[in-house]
């Protein structure tokens, strides 16, 4: 995707303002972060991925994939998914900002920890969406590591990202 291309999905993702999610407070999108983290993922996402079975995935949450180490790309693939279908949706009942760090969070989870790209969307546009998540005040604190690590691993804008897994 191009660079023009990979921004205009980006500003389109990242189209949430104040009071767009029925005023939504800063509080409330912590909670309902917090709840969604630990929701299991087959619950929100749907059946098991393809080769998966329903019993190895039932009680996995958001919180679990986004905080394992060694991650299965399939169920990161799934957040983020589950997450895009969430934000493009209006009528999705979870609030956009909170679909948008889910979404960011499977990308760079997928990237970090299995060194796969599951994304179109450039460095840069993906630098500035980490910045945006972030930002976010209601950040939950146990993910806040994963996108400062994406964060640095990315560099800053305009530059090229490491090639090769991190360590």
């Amino acid at each position: 995707m191009s660079g023009i291309t990979s921004h205009h999905l980006l500003a389109r993702l990242l189209s949430v303002t104040a009071g767009s999610d029925a005023g939504w407070g800063d509080d409330d999108l912590g909670d309902i972060l917090a709840h969604q983290l630990r929701m299991p993922l087959l619950s929100a996402a749907g059946s098991p991925a393809t080769g998966g079975s329903r019993s190895q995935v039932s009680f996995v949450t958001f919180a679990d994939v986004l905080h394992d180490p060694t991650p299965d790309l399939s169920l990161l693939e799934r957040i983020k998914e589950f997450a895009k279908d969430c934000r493009m949706n209006p009528d999705s009942t979870l609030p956009a900002e909170v679909a948008m760090v889910l979404y960011f969070g499977g990308i760079v989870g997928a990237r970090l920890r299995c060194g796969a790209t599951i994304t179109s969307m450039d460095d840069d546009a993906l630098r500035n969406g980490i910045r945006w998540v972030l930002n976010r005040t209601w950040l939950d604190h146990g993910l806040r590591p994963l996108f400062l690590e994406a964060e640095r691993y990315l560099g800053p804008v305009g530059t090229e990202a490491p090639a090769g897994q991190p360590q």
